[in-house]
């Protein structure tokens, strides 16, 4: 059954005169049978008011729903637009690879031996002062864990450190953190967490790691000006359209530009994974044991 407020303030006005006629003519009398005259006159002018109310709250929702399938909408049309450009730089890629000689094909193939000949010949008798440096940081890493050199890039040291770090922990870990426990896990007779339980718990941690792990590795792309990201909360897909369209001039201009890898601007769900990333990291700090 609606309610009808109309007819509610219709009501009250009668029992309010009821009780005027019942008690006669009194001050207080007055005064409510005044009030029912009121109610009844501006009734309708309430009931109207209370429906504009409940109509804006009513477009206050729709408008938030309508924001949410925009950004639904945004997020599937970046993500064409993303392979789109893939595409291109992916056919890009393969017309510079049936360009290359002979003689580069073969570099390509035997590599390792560039690298053989940059530190033994170009690192020592090129470049001594080089290789002297070489020397030094690697024993000052061992003595206290970081070189002298790493501190010029001290947050990409660090990150090749945690990734290594913690794909090891992963590796040879024995314990879990209670943290990763739920309420809802099954328990035995005495209380205790049983093995099914244990086995959850180190799904969780697993999962926990590797989106850690994976955080650190999108913080190595980033610092290598490889990947372009953007604070989640103030995501623009404009910004991120304008760095593709940035990444495709240039690659057409020098293909090779950006290396194996590529430019790759992050959408609007890689940066949410970035960030929740970082708030594992610091929720498990204390957990990063053995």
């Amino acid at each position: 059954m609606k309610f009808d407020i109309n007819a509610f303030f219709k009501g009250c006005a009668m029992l309010i005169g009821f009780y005027s006629i019942m008690y006669g003519i009194s001050t207080p009398s007055f005064i409510f049978f005044i009030l029912g005259i009121v109610l009844v006159y501006f009734s309708d002018v309430i009931t109207g008011l209370i429906r504009d109310i409940q109509h804006q709250m009513e477009m206050v929702e729709i408008k938030k729903e309508t924001e949410r399938i925009k950004e639904i909408i945004d997020e599937e049309k970046e993500v064409k637009e993303v392979t789109r450009s893939y595409k291109n730089v992916k056919e890009m890629t393969d017309s510079f690879e049936e360009r290359k000689t002979k003689l580069e094909k073969f570099i390509d193939k035997y590599a390792i031996l560039w690298h053989i000949r940059r530190i033994f010949w170009s690192g020592l008798l090129d470049h001594p002062q080089d290789f002297q440096l070489e020397v030094k940081s690697a024993y000052e890493r061992m003595r206290r864990g970081y070189s002298d050199r790493d501190v010029w890039g001290f947050d990409y040291y660090l990150s090749n450190v945690i990734i290594g770090g913690l794909e090891r922990l992963k590796e040879t870990k024995h314990g879990l953190p209670m943290e990763c426990f739920k309420k809802t896990d099954p328990t035995n007779k005495h209380g205790g967490h049983t093995e099914e339980a244990f086995k959850m718990a180190e799904e969780r941690w697993n999962r926990a790691l590797d989106t850690i792990i994976e955080t650190f590795k999108t913080s190595k792309k980033i610092q290598e000006d490889h990947w372009h990201y953007q604070n989640s909360k103030n995501y623009s897909i404009e910004n991120a359209n304008k760095y593709r369209k940035m990444n495709v001039k240039m690659l057409k201009e020098d293909p090779d530009l950006w290396g194996d890898n590529g430019l790759h601007v992050m959408t609007k769900s890689e940066c949410k994974e970035y960030e929740k990333g970082w708030l594992l990291f610091q929720k498990h700090y204390y957990n990063l044991w053995d």
